[in-house]
């Protein structure tokens, strides 16, 4: 069937009448970004906490196990990221249609969204099988590397389980209704606590204890119950409020939606969603990368940066969230032609990033000895686990403020800029200074830390500007004008 769009007054006059506004409008923004942005900030965490908890519970087996699940998990957390990097495409496109008044696109957007980040699951999931050559040309210990391989096969599997889930929880989040994907995936970490006690300890003697690998296998598989779960609640519900976003419509007509997501339309998609995959996908490769510089170091300082990592990726969820939903309300100003208001969406989320992760941040130089005592007694591992604790909270706030950035430009549809900027930021800084601190001037796993907040403030320093620059206001036409260039016919194929 085919619609014709055309702006009505009403948003013709609020677009061509735009203006920046007002101190007492920010803090209203700042209170919406706030309530969209929690739900988001806990589904993530959830989706963290699950491999918290599997650190954890290597970390209680062994010195070996946390290394492994430390090397293991490296590579394939990058692919994963890529992938979830590309399901933001999903968001913004949602997004960018409610604002511009075209619900009945949600549905094949979805739809289409989740044939796309299928297939690219797959080709992730095929990647990781193939992680022990990776581990063999890098130089690591063999016997380290081949418990890694483990741990990364576990992963692999889960990964297109995980993209499924994403993707329906961008679809809730863009409509402003995260709280479901939220409580679903809490509840899936919660469950991961006994399923590892059982599985990764051996407790209740059901099964011999099977250390990191187990835990692995029990978040892989939570991860692919997840996704089911969703997509059964979401078709359900969608069906008993009269199908708004057609969705089931979607569904129902399904080898069409394949066979569209291989047209135009899955071009679309996959035209934003690869950018922002790989932009993922550079900044996870670097902390990978000290992975590797920290496995030249010895299995003490694999741990302890395995340690810190985690930790900093766990609150670094809160900055997701923001980000995201900063990226969802710039999406719904793009879709309305409103650069003041994408404006006023990245300022608010710049602030709350800041906000909410200085506490964080002072938290980790104030207690790394306790966060380290909960990780290991090995007195090695300790004292560079609190080092790098240290460090990390000033990269904390420096990748709070640069993920907000990127997620504000990728609402108004600015991927492939930013995502050359990570890769000469990280790939042409950090990189090679996180190699010279820690290998070349012998600062050890401290020095890992000098090279990331190098390349991080460096890529901030470009993002800002460029920010800036994309949502300055321009003098817009009258709105007579306005009205004979966007009233004219768009044919949409739903």
């Amino acid at each position: 069937m085919s619609d014709q769009i055309c702006m009505d007054d009403g948003f013709i006059s609020r677009a061509a009448t735009q203006v920046p506004r007002t101190g007492h409008a920010l803090y209203r923004t700042i209170g919406e970004t706030v309530r969209l942005s929690l739900p988001i900030i806990l589904s993530r965490t959830g989706f963290l906490l699950l491999f918290v908890t599997d650190t954890l519970f290597a970390g209680w087996s062994g010195a070996s196990d946390l290394a492994a699940i430390g090397l293991g998990s490296a590579l394939m957390i990058t692919l994963l990221l890529i992938g979830v990097g590309a399901t933001g495409a999903i968001g913004v496109l949602i997004a960018q249609s409610l604002g511009s008044r075209r619900p009945h696109l949600c549905g094949p957007l979805l739809v289409n969204g989740l044939i796309n980040v299928l297939v690219l699951g797959l080709i992730l999931m095929s990647i990781g099988f193939l992680s022990d050559l990776v581990f063999h040309v890098t130089g690591q210990d063999p016997a380290l590397a081949q418990d890694a391989y483990d741990i990364a096969w576990h992963f692999a599997w889960g990964i297109p389980g995980m993209l499924v889930f994403v993707s329906l929880s961008m679809f809730l989040e863009a409509t402003k209704r995260p709280g479901l994907g939220c409580l679903l995936f809490l509840a899936a970490s919660l469950a991961n606590l006994p399923a590892n006690a059982l599985v990764s300890l051996g407790w209740g003697g059901l099964v011999a204890p099977m250390g990191a690998e187990g835990a692995i296998i029990t978040s892989s598989a939570l991860r692919w119950l997840s996704a089911l779960a969703l997509l059964v609640i979401i078709i359900r519900r969608e069906h008993r409020q009269g199908d708004p976003y057609h969705i089931v419509q979607a569904f129902r007509t399904l080898p069409r939606q394949i066979k569209d997501s291989l047209g135009s339309k899955g071009r679309v998609l996959r035209h934003m969603g690869l950018p922002m995959g790989l932009t993922q996908g550079v900044e996870s490769a670097a902390f990978t990368a000290l992975v590797f510089f920290a496995g030249y170091l010895g299995k003490a300082a694999v741990a302890a940066h395995e340690i810190t990592i985690t930790i900093t990726s766990l609150i670094f969820m809160i900055a997701l969230g923001i980000s995201i939903a900063t990226s969802i309300k710039a999406g719904t100003a793009k879709g309305q032609e409103n650069r003041a208001e994408a404006g006023q969406s990245g300022l608010a989320g710049l602030i709350l990033a800041i906000l909410a992760t200085l506490p964080f941040a002072i938290c980790l130089i104030a207690f790394d000895h306790v966060i380290a005592n909960a990780f290991t007694k090995d007195v090695a591992i300790h004292r560079l686990a609190c080092h790098g604790l240290n460090l990390a909270a000033l990269l904390l706030l420096i990748d709070a403020v640069m993920i907000t950035l990127m997620g504000a430009l990728r609402g108004l549809g600015d991927v492939w800029p930013p995502f050359l900027i990570q890769v000469t930021t990280y790939w042409g800084i950090a990189i090679p200074s996180a190699g010279y601190f820690s290998l070349v001037q012998n600062y050890g796993a401290v020095g890992l830390f000098y090279g990331m907040i190098a390349g991080t403030l460096a890529s901030v320093l470009v993002l800002l500007p460029r920010f800036l620059s994309q949502t300055r206001a321009k003098r817009e036409p009258d709105a007579n004008s306005l009205r004979s260039l966007n009233c004219k016919a768009e044919s949409v194929s739903v």
